[in-house]
């Protein structure tokens, strides 16, 4: 309805990316979703000491700010020349509040099969409220917002006592209501539902409230997947004209057991911090359980180079997506031509070896990526739907093994039973075998199958071979053993210790490869010349990546942690 778009918008375009102990008063302990924002003014008060805020006053991003500060004002000098609203209310709103933005939405998930039988939807109800600063006059915010909406809404109001409290509520037939924004308790609250009574009181009532212990965060969401899923199931059950029976497939990958996902993000002092969490039911979590386990640092961290940039290496189980693939192969039933044993077989009879005994069973549970970022952004750009893999060229990867003589034989077997062998080129190094094949005509690899581990390097630039041959002199470095590479020392040391995951992405890299592969991508596409408007994007590009470097914001450093049935990972930039 026009109402509550209208309120929804002035919300959003008001306010930006808080945390006051008030700030989830008018939220339902079981909310689907909550995502809570700061101020403006909160933002800036709470940023202040922070190296990321100097890069919109910077040489590069300043100007662009410069002028969007112009284009506020001017937009402000013609609010308050045609009276249609407060200026001043808005201004102040903008510059100085201090309070948060919170929405909340409430779905009756159980409900929504039933709801979409009859064309119809689920119950919900949505809460939008701005939080008391002790200085911003929300009342005089909320009379004024009644006044102008009454005044310019072709819609009817009416009153809506809920308890003690009156709201001014829009009703139209087949059409959720909503009421104005209205000061409750210091709140400025505008709720919204298809039984706005009823949602009211549950609000405005002695209910259970939501509650989240995220420190001082300037933005905060949580969204809550296990309801969802469930009514995905029923519904995949209920309308699905399919031969096979949807529920145990989704079951089979672990969807069903997703629970709760959260995010936080604030500052740490000159940082940029956040947090990720993922929470999961007990019980299989099909393909999530490639990511999660894992004790203490990783054992990889030893391969990483000294001299990487960009990284990462953390708990990686192919042995779940093996599982994965041999429950939902078993849930297909008649829609696959042999069982999940006969297509072993098959396999076993065409490759010469066993996929789990001879292969699987030989994985360890951790994964190292080494990137190099100038050429990965070139191949991205490049990468098409004969030759995907392109998009890895510049990478490394490499696998933990248990038993890399038995795998490697393995492996061999599997090749030549392809004539994959033939036409690949073999050298030594490291004491090891470096081999480099093509496959399928398009893609070529090069990789080394060691005791503890199988390091595989994309494509045929020079960049991939020389990540592959990084690995292997880090690994061959015992000397090294242990110590983290130059680019993750100082942001890890500011991170909470027992991780078992570490990522490290070069930002001043991404940017300044990414522009200077976009302009080669648009010159070897037969433009003589870059478009201005595309060479002011692409200065941009450069200069923000000049300046994270500068500023000491050239790497973003992230850490996971195992939960019993979950994931978190924090990151600081």
């Amino acid at each position: 309805m026009r109402t509550s778009l209208l309120l929804l918008a002035l919300a959003s375009s008001s306010l930006l990316p808080a945390q006051d102990k008030g700030s989830f008063r008018f939220v339902p302990a079981d909310a689907d979703a909550v995502l809570r924002l700061a101020a403006p003014a909160k933002w800036k008060q709470q940023f202040a000491t922070a190296q990321i805020t100097k890069l919109f006053t910077g040489s590069t991003l300043g100007p662009i700010v410069e002028m969007a500060g112009k284009s506020m004002d001017q937009g402000m000098a013609q609010l308050r020349e045609s009276g249609a609203f407060d200026a001043d209310l808005v201004e102040s709103l903008w510059s100085s509040y201090k309070g948060d933005l919170v929405i909340a939405a409430s779905i009756d998930f159980a409900g929504l099969p039933q709801a979409m039988q009859v064309n119809g939807m689920p119950s919900f109800g949505l809460v939008i409220a701005l939080t008391p600063d002790g200085a911003y006059d929300h009342g005089k915010l909320a009379a004024e917002l009644q006044k102008r909406i009454e005044e310019n809404a072709n819609e009817t109001f009416t009153d809506l006592q809920v308890g003690e409290h009156r709201f001014r509520a829009s009703k139209t037939e087949g059409e959720p209501g909503a009421t104005l924004p209205t000061l409750v308790d210091g709140h400025l609250l505008m709720l919204v539902s298809d039984d706005l009574e009823k949602f009211a009181a549950k609000v405005l009532g002695d209910s259970p409230r939501f509650s989240a212990a995220d420190g001082t965060s300037t933005m905060y969401m949580n969204a809550k997947f296990g309801p969802m899923m469930k009514a995905v199931v029923e519904l995949a059950d209920a309308f699905a004209d399919a031969p096979v029976d949807i529920g145990p497939i989704l079951a089979a990958t672990g969807l069903t057991t997703l629970e709760t996902f959260s995010m936080s993000l604030g500052a740490e002092g000159k940082h940029l911090a956040g947090q990720f969490d993922i929470d999961f039911a007990a019980g299989d979590k099909g393909l999530f359980g490639m990511l999660l386990g894992g004790s203490g640092a990783p054992k990889m961290l030893r391969a990483v180079p000294a001299n990487a940039d960009t990284f990462s290496v953390s708990s990686f189980n192919l042995g779940a997506l093996y599982t994965t693939i041999g429950k939902v192969w078993g849930a297909m039933g008649d829609q696959v031509p042999m069982t999940w044993e006969e297509a072993q077989g098959a396999f076993a009879e065409e490759m010469k070896v066993r996929l789990k005994e001879d292969l699987f069973d030989h994985l360890g549970s951790e994964m190292l990526s080494v990137q190099d970022i100038a050429t990965s952004a070139a191949a991205a750009l490049e990468a098409d739907e004969e030759n995907p893999l392109a998009a890895f060229d510049g990478s490394c990867f490499a696998l933990q093994l248990r038993d890399g003589k038995a795998f490697g034989e393995s492996l061999e077997k599997m090749l030549r039973a392809r004539g994959l062998h033939a036409s690949r080129k073999t050298e030594d190094y490291q004491g090891l075998k470096v081999h480099r094949l093509r496959l399928a005509g398009l893609v070529e690899l090069e990789y080394a199958v060691a005791d503890d581990m199988l390091v595989l390097a994309v494509g045929n630039s020079e960049s991939s071979r020389q990540a592959l041959r990084n690995v292997l002199d880090a690994r061959a470095n015992p000397a090294a053993a242990g110590e983290l590479p130059a680019a993750a020392k100082d942001g890890v040391a500011g991170l909470p210790g027992g991780w078992t995951g570490l990522s490290v992405v070069s930002m001043a890299g991404w940017m300044t490869g990414m522009s200077s592969a976009f302009e080669t991508g648009l010159r070897a596409g037969g433009l003589d010349e870059v478009p201005q408007e595309l060479q002011m994007v692409l200065g941009m590009m450069k200069g923000v990546g000049g300046e994270l470097d500068r500023l000491g914001l050239k790497s973003m450093i992230s850490t996971s942690y195992a939960k019993p049935n979950g994931v978190s990972a924090r990151f600081r930039w």
